[in-house]
């Protein structure tokens, strides 16, 4: 059915019922459809979920959206936030393209829209903000031109330390420990690593049926050596993803041992996006991969997964 909304600074139309418009079905906030402005531009429209418009974090966790700061050629910008009838509203520019998942390409295309993608991350991390859900989906490739989008879960320096929804394979151990203090610039490189392993191999860093254990993998394993990755792009993911394996379940120690562990982890991953994307900017693509499986178990052998 074509709905008609009346934002503050235009209106729209978009309709709910027309498949090749519904861009996201049931995501963490809502749907999301693409829709026009009265000038006929497209646009991307989100609808909050009826269950949430009377949680009140979660409606202001929704507007708050069109607040974070999106002044960079690498991010989606945000037209406005409104209430219409009872229901929010989110309208943002409508990016041409494919998302990263999508995108069937060799390491150093990969690789280069991860740059694009850390040069977007350098700009929100300068203003203490932390994207929290990056993806392969939330990566819009169209030519040249990479868009990072979805900001409905960043972190503000403002904010509180509450639960938030997480994706499962890209999230960092923190995240899935729901630690939202420690959830830091270096948890969007974790998860940007993550992204640049899967659209690499073509295969999921983590994989396992029972949810459980999807989550135990996320939090105590290394990502696995794959013959698509060359040694040395393996050894800037594995330090990127870097993370202190827990000996026993997180049940079984104390909130200040867990947190000990989390930030072992982290010390040992890069700094900052600007490390990240000098360290992907160094390595050698033509590098023979054949000693990629002893590269690893040397490196298994050092302090990097081992908490003292």
């Amino acid at each position: 059915m074509l709905q008609s909304l009346k934002g503050k600074h235009s209106a729209y139309i978009f309709d709910d019922e027309k498949k090749e418009d519904l861009l996201r079905d049931k995501g963490k906030f809502g749907n999301t459809y693409i829709g026009k402005d009265e000038k006929g531009e497209k646009v991307v429209i989100k609808k909050l979920s009826t269950h949430l418009k009377k949680d009140e974090k979660a409606v202001k966790r929704f507007l708050r959206e069109a607040e974070i700061p999106s002044a960079h050629t690498n991010i989606i910008k945000c037209r406005e936030t409104f209430e219409q009838n009872g229901d929010y509203y989110l309208v943002r520019e409508f990016v041409e393209g494919k998302s990263l998942k999508e995108i069937k390409a060799d390491a150093k295309f990969i690789i280069q829209c991860a740059i694009k993608v850390l040069d977007a991350l350098e700009y929100l991390h300068k203003q203490n903000i932390v994207h929290r859900d990056v993806r392969p989906n939330n990566i819009i490739v169209n030519g040249d031109n990479v868009t990072l989008i979805d900001l409905g879960l960043a972190k503000t320096a403002n904010d509180e330390n509450e639960k938030t929804p997480f994706s499962l394979i890209y999230s960092s151990p923190e995240q899935v420990l729901n630690s939202n203090e420690f959830v830091n610039a270096s948890s969007d490189l974790y998860s940007l690593a993550i992204t640049i392993y899967e659209c690499i191999t073509g295969k999921s860093a983590f994989s396992h049926t029972h949810p459980e254990m999807l989550m135990h993998m996320m939090i105590n394993k290394p990502i696995e050596p794959n013959r698509k990755i060359p040694a040395q792009l393996f050894s800037v993911l594995l330090k990127a993803t870097n993370k202190c394996s827990l000996p026993k379940p997180p049940r079984k120690y104390t909130r200040k041992e867990l947190i000990n562990f989390l930030l072992e982890g982290q010390k040992h991953r890069y700094s900052s996006a600007s490390e990240f994307r000098e360290a992907l900017l160094a390595v050698d693509l033509k590098e023979a991969n054949r000693n990629l499986f002893d590269f690893f178990k040397k490196i298994s052998q050092t302090s990097l997964f081992i908490c003292p």
